[in-house]
């Protein structure tokens, strides 16, 4: 009985391994998203506002929720603290800081600090100019993994499923 019991927890616990694979792509596609809306926000108040990034980035935060907006909250309050760091490290570290826990690839992650240290010295529309550079290239990625979710979810979950399967058996 107890043996039984055992088998249907790594089963079932394979397929918890399983699920949750295929929900770390969907958070992936989740923060794919908000980096977009996080690019069309600051480029709307930079452009139309114009608004310096200090502003921008206050303003921004209105429109955010959670560790976006904690994200446009802490640059746009290091900005106006501090004079000895360039407007690259602030989002470096800001970005780290509050961002480093998402689900994006590392090149996703490094393309995201690389507009950071594009923005902080421009006019506004070069800001603008990289801002729709970096959105282009996050419709790419966002189109990607799209394309590969639904296959990728059914990988994940099989895997699971027979990991937890061959373990039981392997117990038994």
């Amino acid at each position: 009985m107890l043996k039984d019991a055992g088998l249907i927890l790594m089963v079932l616990a394979g397929v918890g391994l399983g699920f949750s694979g295929s929900c770390r792509l969907t958070q992936r596609l989740e923060a794919l998203n908000m980096c977009m809306q996080m690019a069309v926000y600051l480029k709307g108040e930079i452009r139309y506002g114009r608004l310096s990034l200090k502003e921008a980035f206050a303003d921004g935060a209105n429109k955010l929720s959670g560790e976006y907006r904690g994200f446009f909250l802490a640059v746009s309050r290091e900005l106006a603290q501090n004079t000895e760091k360039t407007f690259a490290q602030i989002f470096a570290e800001c970005g780290e800081q509050y961002l480093g826990r998402l689900e994006l690839t590392r090149e996703e992650q490094e393309e995201f600090l690389i507009l950071g240290s594009r923005l902080g010295y421009l006019d506004v529309e070069m800001q603008c100019r990289q801002l729709e550079l970096y959105e282009s290239n996050l419709i790419q990625h966002i189109q990607e993994v799209r394309a590969q979710i639904p296959a990728k979810k059914k990988v994940y979950q099989s895997l699971g499923l027979l990991g937890g399967l061959l373990a039981a058996v392997l117990v038994w």
